[in-house]
């Protein structure tokens, strides 16, 4: 799933009216498993200068430690490891944002084919290629972007009626901005 749609879908699932202060980790842990992301294709482009394609195509495979830390970061022995340290600390903020990471990252392990996580690293090197992608035409990656822009407004739509704030709804406007170019390029580029 695209990183914005993990935001929104954690805060639907996990953030209710009666969990007030909750909602940062929440959406810190729905995005903080694709920071390393960010960063390694931040690194590739802005430092190496490598193109995008060449970037998706061939350095995001290639073993190493980004390609570790992508995968620590989506890890569900790590999330759980972390929800139970916290539930033992009685930290309902850092319960949260690792309850948040783990459900981010079960979403990513239905729904990457190829560029699939390492999801019990350190306990396995094993990767689930899902015959589902979020992005890859090849594994229905075009339904399921219709698939999570309808899922990502009836979330936003809960969201908004169970009266988020007013910097909660600029913050999910924003999010779901992010769909324009991607919807144009799906609706406009890809279906001529």
């Amino acid at each position: 799933m695209n990183t914005q749609a993990h935001a929104i879908l954690n805060t639907a699932l996990l953030g209710r009216k009666n969990r007030s202060g909750l909602s940062l980790p929440v959406v810190v842990g729905a995005i903080l498993p694709d920071v390393p992301l960010f960063l390694f294709f931040g690194y590739e482009s802005w430092i190496l200068k490598i193109s995008s394609h060449e970037i998706w195509r061939e350095a995001y495979f290639e073993p190493g430690p980004w390609r570790n830390a992508i995968d620590l970061a989506h890890s569900f022995p790590l999330a759980i490891l972390g929800m139970l340290i916290s539930r033992f600390a009685r930290s309902k903020f850092w319960f949260t944002l690792f309850s948040s990471a783990l459900i981010h990252s079960v979403c990513d392990f239905l729904v990457h084919a190829e560029d699939a996580h390492r999801h019990f690293l350190p306990l396995s090197d094993w990767q689930f290629q899902s015959p589902v992608s979020y992005w890859d035409p090849a594994h229905f990656g075009h339904y399921f972007f219709a698939l999570e822009i309808v899922l990502m407004l009836v979330c936003s739509f809960l969201i908004w009626k169970r009266g988020a704030s007013a910097l909660g709804k600029l913050s999910l406007a924003l999010a779901m901005s992010f769909y324009a170019l991607p919807l144009y390029y799906y609706l406009f580029v890809v279906r001529k």
